[in-house]
């Protein structure tokens, strides 16, 4: 038959082991708790937690506010000490000496090359970098300099004045739109673009002095002797007589 469930044990003695009290029926964890192991099966809430030597976890851990580490910090197997305080400037980077060490120091390595999220700037004062330096329009990380190279503009590249202290070269075409002034020696090794008309020069000089410039009529220039070959001119000579 249906009956009231009552407690007739009354042969059992209920005690709080450690890491817990024992308020009348109800057990409830200690207000500080010491001992080798602690095992709680669902969700545990409190204040605080203090582990004296390790705090660990076989699964996540999740922190939802604010976390303060006063030692080091383990990550992937690698244990990273931080400096105790922030950087000195906007911009600083970390950087470590090999062995887990942090500290702050400016950017100056350009390891972040072709980063299209990172802006360089040159100081006002001059700058210095070691490496070839590439120039391109794109946000492309991929592009390289070609070997061999300190500076490599992919594009055009435009300004009041360009200065080669020792040697100008160009693997593709020259133009030059102004005026141009030639203090010293001048060497090309194509053909030359005047006014308009693209000249081929000869590839030596004049057998001989005297040797003149003759054309085609195509652009391409020849060494010759300077004979008139005009056959439709006349000429009239007349005599005066004193």
């Amino acid at each position: 038959s249906w009956s009231s469930d009552t407690d007739t044990d009354t042969d059992t003695t209920y005690s709080a082991v450690q890491g817990l009290t024992l308020g009348g029926t109800v057990f409830r964890l200690s207000g500080a708790f010491s001992g080798t192991s602690l095992e709680i099966i669902g969700t545990a809430s409190g204040r605080e937690l203090h582990a004296q030597d390790l705090l660990t976890s076989s699964g996540g851990l999740v922190v939802e506010g604010a976390t303060v580490l006063n030692s080091t910090l383990r990550i992937n197997g690698v244990t990273y000490t931080f400096p105790t305080s922030d950087g000195s400037a906007s911009g600083k980077v970390l950087k470590t000496d090999s062995a887990g060490k942090l500290s702050w120091s400016t950017d100056s390595t350009g390891t972040a090359a072709g980063d299209p999220n990172v802006n360089y700037y040159v100081r006002a004062g001059g700058d210095t970098m070691t490496g070839g330096l590439l120039i391109h329009s794109t946000n492309d990380g991929t592009k390289t300099i070609d070997a061999g190279l300190l500076l490599e503009i992919a594009g055009t590249a435009s300004g009041r004045v360009l200065h080669a202290q020792d040697l100008l070269t160009s693997s593709g075409g020259l133009i030059v739109e102004g005026t141009s002034t030639f203090n010293g020696a001048a060497i090309f090794g194509s053909t030359v673009k005047l006014n308009g008309v693209t000249y081929t020069f000869p590839t030596s000089d004049g057998s001989a002095s005297g040797k003149v410039l003759k054309t085609n009529s195509a652009g391409q220039l020849s060494w010759s002797s300077d004979t008139d070959t005009d056959t439709n001119t006349t000429y009239i000579f007349r005599w005066a007589c004193r």
